[in-house]
């Protein structure tokens, strides 16, 4: 059977549609943290050689022009919203490690609701695996948005409430990832765990979130 063209983007519309609907503003910030993820680790890999902070190959070093991202397009010099709001020096004090900010590949959106992503890596030697942070910032057209999104994470029932940060707060230790609301802002602060337990993911989520919300 054959489609016109279109009826294909109309198809491919609807059903991106529906994947939406199901996966729900919590699931489409987990997936879009996984993503993140991914293309981190892919850049790592691909320019150094390593993965989550081990050595799997060599690579010759080469001499990239500020603004190169991975896929060899300008990733550009505007700074990111969430990058403004939790700096690399607000991060490497907390870590207690030297960080950089990771390539940017999502640009920030502002229509119909502000979402801006940023992502950190400590600087680490082989031997080290790298700790990452990653700040997922959002504010919603209205509250009630807002609180539906801490509301699913509730349902969900992986994690726990946790009082005293933003109007309210939700943290999911199988994942390290902590998502604050305060009025119409959202932030998932995202923290991997350390070799040795200190500082405590946890820990430093709260203290990046509370800051992304000031």
């Amino acid at each position: 059977m054959s489609y016109s063209n279109t009826f294909r983007p109309a198809l491919i519309k609807k059903h991106i549609i529906q994947v939406i609907r199901r996966l729900g503003l919590p699931g489409l910030a987990i997936a879009l943290l996984i993503v993140l993820l991914i293309c981190s680790q892919t850049e790592r890999f691909i320019h150094h050689g390593t993965i989550l902070g081990y050595r799997v190959r060599n690579v010759q070093k080469t001499v990239s022009l500020p603004g190169n991202n991975l896929f060899g397009g300008q990733s550009g010099n505007q700074k990111k919203l969430a990058c403004e709001k939790v700096t690399q020096s607000d991060v490497s004090k907390l870590l207690g490690e030297e960080v950089r900010e990771g390539t940017s590949f999502l640009p920030d959106r502002t229509t119909p609701n502000i979402v801006s992503n940023c992502i950190y890596r400590t600087v680490s030697d082989a031997k080290s695996p790298v700790r990452t942070a990653s700040i997922l910032y959002r504010e919603t057209v209205d509250i009630n948005s807002s609180k539906q999104s801490i509301t699913n994470l509730q349902k969900q029932g992986r994690g726990a409430d946790i009082s005293g940060v933003g109007d309210q707060a939700y943290y999911i230790d199988s994942a390290n990832q902590l998502t604050v609301r305060k009025d119409k802002k959202i932030v998932t602060v995202t923290v991997t765990k350390s070799n040795i337990g200190q500082p405590a993911s946890k820990d430093v989520a709260i203290k990046l979130a509370v800051r992304a919300l000031k």
